[in-house]
């Protein structure tokens, strides 16, 4: 069953029940964030909103990051994520900083036949 990261209720795609940007803000130690931040971009695509790109939830700049979601095939997290973990640290949780660190911090590869079966997963939730 894929794992989700990152979707803080406040933003555009959060979950209702998801944590707090506010509270994950300044969570993540500073000497993890450039390992974090390319783990996350490094993630295969899994959509991307036709919507212009989101702004930032902090200070309002506009249109700072893609609406979308990415994964490396166990997880999967919006596409905002990696800005806000380069811009304000935001916290992740303990068991997927875990399996970055098991991935030497290079995010996998999704080969096809498994993002299919990842859509599907998705669609049928």
């Amino acid at each position: 069953m894929l794992r989700h990261a990152g979707y803080f209720r406040e933003l555009p795609g959060g979950f209702r029940s998801g944590p707090s940007i506010e509270d994950a803000r300044g969570k993540l130690p500073g000497g993890l964030v450039g390992s974090v931040a390319a783990y996350l971009n490094g993630g295969t695509i899994l959509s991307v909103s036709p919507a212009p790109a989101s702004d930032d939830w902090f200070t309002g700049a506009r249109q700072v990051t893609r609406l979308g979601s990415l994964t490396d095939g166990e997880w999967t997290w919006p596409m905002s994520l990696a800005y806000y973990v380069e811009q304000y640290r935001v916290g992740i949780p303990q068991e997927f900083l875990a399996h970055m660190q098991q991935h030497g911090w290079q995010c996998p590869p999704v080969p096809e036949d498994e993002l299919g079966r990842i859509i599907d997963e998705i669609e049928g939730s």
